[in-house]
């Protein structure tokens, strides 16, 4: 089978109090294996018009430096998980690749004076991820996927104008950088404390390209799931799973910035979209 594919304030910093509602959390668990567990799929870019470019993995192999992937981000138990997935071998497991993934989250400015703030988009330029597809079908396929919150990318100039619209303009280098050291202070993310956000989910229905998936958001120290529509493909030891949700600042114990008296502010839902691709393991990478 061949493969198929935050809102500131009217500064830099108030934006990134805004962002607030990501702060940092705790690995969440690594879902119990159904004899599989693989990656969610989702449809690429939700309705913003733009697309993520399919991009062709070569299959890992051992001994090689694609076949040694940086899996240090993940919970001792989800290594543990999948390296029995593979021991097994009643499915395939993936190594996910961060450089020809694309994750992307989106904080949208609300408010009154919403029109003096700006949107503002960041990207994940590094994480652990792993993934499982059973031998048959997609149902109790599962992955996890683990960041750092300060390995955020904010507001890259290029990255604004491809996602064009209201987040084409671009930012001032000092309004990135208080944007981002709000972002990651104890008033926000606390970044220091909650460093991580993982991803977790199981396939409960569906055939390929499209499974419904229990998708796991672990941020803040807060755990919560929700139902996501998954896109995934797998083919030549390659797997892609494409989606999009959002998120609500306000279930993960976090209050939406505002100032002026609610004026200007982050509007409590948090977008993320995200394009994996990956190549399957032959063996684990030690």
């Amino acid at each position: 089978m061949t493969r198929n594919s935050f809102t500131g304030t009217m500064s830099g910093a108030a934006l990134a109090v805004a962002l607030s509602g990501c702060s940092g959390m705790q690995p969440a668990p690594v879902p119990a294996p159904v004899r599989s567990a693989a990656p969610a799929p989702m449809p690429a870019h939700p309705g913003n018009g733009t697309s993520v470019a399919v991009v062709a993995v070569p299959t890992v192999q051992a001994g090689t430096a694609a076949g040694h992937p940086d899996l240090s981000l993940l919970a001792p138990d989800a290594r543990v998980t999948y390296r029995t997935l593979l021991k097994e071998g009643e499915g395939q497991v993936y190594a996910l690749d961060p450089v020809r993934s694309d994750v992307r989250i989106y904080a949208l400015r609300a408010g009154v004076g919403a029109r003096f703030a700006h949107n503002h988009v960041l990207q994940v330029p590094h994480f652990s991820g792993l993934a499982f597809v059973p031998e048959k079908g997609l149902r109790g396929g599962s992955a996890q996927v683990a960041f750092r919150l300060a390995d955020l990318t904010l507001d890259d100039a290029a990255m604004r104008k491809a996602t064009g619209g209201s987040f084409a303009p671009p930012l001032s280098a000092a309004d990135i950088a208080g944007t981002r050291e709000h972002m990651l202070s104890e008033q926000n993310f606390q970044a220091e404390r909650f460093p991580q956000l993982v991803i977790s989910s199981v396939i409960e229905a569906g055939e390929q390209p499209v499974a419904s998936a229990d998708v796991a958001i672990t941020l803040h120290g807060e755990t919560h799931h929700q139902r996501v529509l998954l896109k995934v493909h797998t083919g030549d030891g390659l797997l892609d799973v494409a989606g999009s949700l959002f998120l609500r600042q306000s279930d993960y114990g976090v209050k939406p910035y505002t100032v002026m008296g609610g004026l200007i502010g982050v509007d409590d839902l948090v977008g993320v979209e995200f394009s994996l691709h990956g190549a399957q393991l032959r063996s684990w990478p030690e």
